[in-house]
């Protein structure tokens, strides 16, 4: 086997450093500056918009090389990158890596109640929506958000193929019903975005509205999953959900960095808001 490329040493340049200035010494006697107490989060809510990551440490080994990285240090800090292999970039196996990564970390987890998050591999899942199991889910906007026939050669993962790619991943079904499921994962994108016209509402499709309220009223866990163009309003069917995720128009690795957020695998859905 060919030998590992060698580490390479990179620093840019650091910003020139601001001039320093002395603080006013306290007065004699003067009580210390107040300090603000640190703002707590309920423990009942897990939920991106907090900085802390509420699946905890990443499970990401930092050792595990994407095909045909190159390791370069900066900082002290080693790091992948991607080789450039020209024409051939936009289906590089090591860039669609990357391309999963970026959706996995930048989905934003809006509410896990209960911890039902990440799902367990061998977790009772049932997939529901439009998106879950479609052969052209939802990957990018029109207009100046198209990406044009390069990006569009290399074919878009659903979320049951990006399931079913992860290590160990269950081979999960998708259906109208959710029979027998615990957990009902409903994939759902609103009203798509374009250049030249705007979205007519900020809400989901009444349909998935519809849906939504069906297993919650069910008695089920649902986990939402958003592919949503810009600024959603959840508050219409949100309070009986367990837990909603939220992808902005992930691109053709689509699913499979979306199953990496839910099952916490790899990268974590550690977006925030």
């Amino acid at each position: 086997a060919p030998a590992a490329p060698a580490a390479q040493e990179w620093h840019p340049p650091l910003p020139a450093p601001a001039p320093a200035t002395a603080a006013p010494a306290p007065a004699t006697g003067a009580p210390a500056p107040a300090t603000a107490a640190p703002t707590q989060k309920p423990d009942n809510w897990q939920s991106g918009i907090y900085k802390s990551n509420p699946f905890g440490e990443s499970q990401y080994s930092s050792s595990a090389s994407h095909a045909g990285s190159v390791k370069v240090t900066l900082f002290g800090k080693q790091l992948e990158t991607c080789p450039h292999v020209g024409s051939d970039n936009y289906k590089s196996p090591c860039k669609l890596d990357l391309a999963a990564r970026i959706i996995a970390e930048s989905t934003v987890l809006l509410k896990n109640s209960g911890g039902v998050l990440p799902l367990a591999k061998d977790a009772s899942v049932g997939l529901v929506g439009t998106q879950a199991c479609s052969t052209d889910p939802l990957a990018q906007a029109g207009g100046s958000g198209w990406n044009g026939f390069a990006c569009n050669q290399v074919p878009k993962v659903n979320l049951k193929d990006g399931i079913a790619g992860l290590k160990d991943g269950p081979q999960l079904e998708c259906s109208t019903h959710g029979e027998g499921a615990e957990v009902v994962v409903a994939m759902v994108s609103p009203e798509k975005a374009s250049e030249g016209g705007d979205r007519s509402t900020l809400q989901l499709h009444a349909e998935d509205i519809a849906m939504i309220k069906q297993f919650s009223a069910a008695g089920k866990k649902v986990v939402v999953v958003i592919n949503a163009p810009g600024p959603m309003i959840t508050s219409t069917w949100d309070e009986g959900v367990a837990a909603i995720l939220i992808s902005w128009l992930p691109g053709q690795q689509n699913g499979r960095g979306i199953a990496m957020a839910l099952y916490g695998e790899e990268h974590e859905a550690s977006g925030r808001l």
